[in-house]
């Protein structure tokens, strides 16, 4: 006969053509082969309740779950499941034992060679195949067989109480890794040099539940948030989050929210608890030890210290520490005053000028005023003096700069300096006084045109009648006059006029001397 060759690893639908032309397919457990082709008489049949089991045409033996191949098989031998090429074939073997099939001792129907069990039938209707599961002596032992996995649809039950110490003891070894796609139950410790827990599925899932008691403690991960968190349940039925991990920041709580401790990103702490602190150990945040800090401190309420303190290593006086450095009492000096009023000891300095240069009128230093106002009489301005003022040195009023005007007042006269220059012909006004103010003036004129020509003259002014008189006199020139000078009045002012004879850049400077009416 020719034997068959089934494929290795099949699955449900895998289908295999037989040499004599049936056509099997696997279900899951066994090779099913095609149907018979014709049913004949009772002389070639067994019919019970209408299963049949007949020798079909081609010779194969038709049962009524099983199709076995056609066979020429002889006397004395049996069919055996033989492993051939790396995969099991159906074939006719020599039986190896005086006794291909016995009654087994428990009421088991044993197929055996010499020494070993081909297959076996128990009495519990639990069928043993060699080299894929085997039972004695109270333990099961299931090993790697070639082909599909061998599934078991009804409960396991291992009534042995042993106790596991290591990954070879207890009463349930496995040597290789067990998946469980239900819910698994420990009634001892489990120990393992790992964990990892998978979230198979999106959403808020309760990963590891630690139940002991009315209390319980849940590590929760929700994907759909970024969010892991730590909830208890307390025996009184209030959950709450006791460590919470969302956008990388750090949350243990309590039962109340106002007690939380949060970490953020950035490492700060903060501590939402109000207790306020009546000792070391009384507070919001209490520490045994000591604290550095290597920043500012901001202290909202009063700090309380029981031993000397220190603050850039200088010591903290205090009304407490005064009397070891001797101190008894403290008294206000010179411009100093102290008040106690407010229930603190505040200092401030009462000095003024006149106090201050009571100690003493004089100093090396300069003195600089940097007010600007301006002086308008004896009683304003800037800088005021009732009596007279003794000038050792220079005195400087003003600046040089072209159109600034600097004066000085001095009994019924004003002395005062114009500065100005043009670099074009045509009349303009250098000067002008008011008519209700002053009578008269008197110029000092300087013109130069670089440092080649020079022109210096006298001026004498005065106004009488809505009308103004000029003289000049005392003209002196190095390269010939540079210009002209006149007067006029209008709007109430008397107006000084020059006109240059040059049209290159010149600079006018001149003394005046004011005389009120």
């Amino acid at each position: 006969m020719a034997a068959l060759n089934f494929p290795s690893n099949p699955v449900i639908g895998s289908t295999y053509t037989a040499n004599n032309g049936l056509t099997y397919v696997f279900d899951g457990i066994k090779w099913v082969g095609s149907a018979v082709i014709s049913v004949n008489t009772v002389s070639n049949a067994l019919i019970n309740n209408g299963y049949v089991t007949q020798v079909t045409q081609d010779g194969g033996l038709q049962l009524p779950n099983y199709t076995l191949p056609a066979t020429t098989g002889t006397l004395g031998q049996v069919l055996q499941w033989t492993y051939i090429n790396g995969s099991y074939t159906l074939i006719w073997a020599d039986v190896r034992s005086q006794n291909a099939a016995r009654q087994g001792s428990t009421g088991s129907f044993l197929i055996s060679s010499t020494g070993s069990w081909v297959a076996s039938i128990n009495n519990d209707s639990s069928f043993t195949i060699p080299g894929a599961l085997r039972m004695g002596d109270s333990t099961l032992q299931v090993t790697a067989y070639p082909g599909p996995p061998r599934t078991l649809t009804n409960t396991l039950s291992i009534l042995t109480a042993t106790q596991a110490t290591n990954t070879l003891s207890g009463a349930f070894v496995v040597q290789g890794g067990i998946g469980v796609g239900g819910n698994g139950w420990f009634g001892g410790t489990l120990n393992a040099s790992s964990i990892s827990i998978i979230q198979l599925t999106t959403g808020t899932q309760n990963i590891v539940s630690i139940v002991g008691g009315a209390d319980r403690l849940n590590i929760q991960v929700s994907t759909s948030t970024g969010k892991n968190s730590i909830i208890s349940l307390n025996n009184t039925g209030s959950a709450y989050a006791a460590l919470t991990v969302a956008a990388s920041t750090i949350t243990f709580a309590t039962q109340s929210t106002l007690t939380n401790v949060v970490i953020n990103n950035l490492g700060n702490v903060n501590i939402a608890a109000t207790t306020t602190a009546t000792s070391s150990l009384v507070a919001a945040l209490t520490v045994a030890g000591g604290v550095g800090i290597g920043g500012s401190t901001y202290v909202g309420g009063a700090v309380f210290a029981n031993t000397t303190s220190y603050i850039a290593n200088a010591q903290i006086i205090t009304s407490a520490t005064l009397v070891a450095f001797g101190v008894t009492r403290i008294t206000a000096g010179t411009d100093t005053a102290i008040s106690t009023s407010t229930g603190a000891v505040t200092f401030w300095n009462t000095s003024t000028l006149q106090s201050i240069t009571n100690r003493g009128a004089t100093t090396t230093n300069a003195i600089s005023i940097t007010s600007t106002a301006s002086s308008t009489s004896t009683t304003t301005g800037a800088l005021i003096v009732t009596g007279g003022v003794g000038i050792g040195g220079t005195v400087y009023i003003g600046d040089q700069n072209a159109g600034t005007v600097n004066a000085i007042s001095y009994g019924n006269t004003l002395l005062s300096t114009i500065n100005t220059s043009l670099s074009s012909v045509g009349q303009i006004t250098v000067d002008t006084f008011s008519t209700s103010t002053y009578r008269s003036a008197k110029y000092f004129c300087q013109i130069t045109s670089g440092t080649t020509s020079i022109h210096i003259t006298e001026l004498s002014i005065f106004h009488a009648n809505n009308q103004a008189y000029i003289s000049e006199y005392g003209i002196n020139t190095n390269n010939g006059v540079l210009g002209s000078y006149d007067a006029s009045i209008s709007n109430g002012n008397v107006n000084l006029l020059f006109t240059p004879n040059v049209s290159v850049t010149i600079v006018i400077k001149m003394a005046r001397t004011a005389i009120l009416l």
